[in-house]
């Protein structure tokens, strides 16, 4: 039983873990150098990551782990706004996009699923994690329309692009290269 629970609990607290990060250090340092839509999108989103490894290692079923992540990282950071409907499209989608991404290429005849390939390849990761990229950016630009001004709107599509794939290139970067050393350790 526990073998089946630990990977929704360590795609939960990496997903977690990542948004902490994301919101408390990324986005303050977004916000004293850079974009003034960083509240609501980063040029490194990190979490984007933890997205696309969870679906990937989890498959559909890491929906379940990621959109409790999202709704306590809602509640904790704006502890003085209710779920509304809008509200609880947000969590749905970034939490979601990666699913839709992955099974999008699944119905294309693409299985990019861990257990459906015998090797790690990032470079699927890479294109599937744009495409849920795509899916969330759109998606969530759209939630957001009436909270910023519409000149705006394109920037913020930018930044979830951008910042979505930033954070997966450089995450599954700092992975491979982890993954690589620990090789090299093992093998002495």
């Amino acid at each position: 039983m526990t073998t089946k629970i630990t990977p929704f609990i360590i795609a939960f607290g990496c997903y977690l873990a990542l948004h902490f990060l994301q919101f408390f250090v990324i986005f303050p340092l977004e916000a004293k150098y850079g974009s003034n839509v960083t509240w609501l999108a980063s040029l490194f989103f990190f979490p984007h990551l933890a997205r696309v490894l969870a679906v990937w290692m989890l498959g559909p079923l890491a929906f379940f782990a990621l959109l409790p992540a999202d709704i306590i990282i809602h509640l904790i950071l704006h502890p003085d706004r209710q779920l509304t409907d809008i509200q609880m499209l947000i969590p749905l989608v970034g939490s979601g996009c990666a699913i839709v991404a992955f099974e999008l290429f699944k119905l294309a005849g693409m299985n990019f699923y861990m257990t459906a390939t015998n090797t790690s390849n990032w470079r699927p990761l890479l294109l599937i994690g744009a495409a849920a990229s795509v899916i969330n950016s759109v998606m969530s630009s759209l939630l957001y329309q009436g909270l910023i001004m519409p000149e705006e709107t394109l920037l913020l599509l930018g930044n979830y692009l951008v910042g979505d794939i930033l954070g997966l290139f450089l995450g599954l970067l700092v992975l491979m290269v982890l993954m690589r050393l620990l090789r090299l350790n093992a093998a002495r």
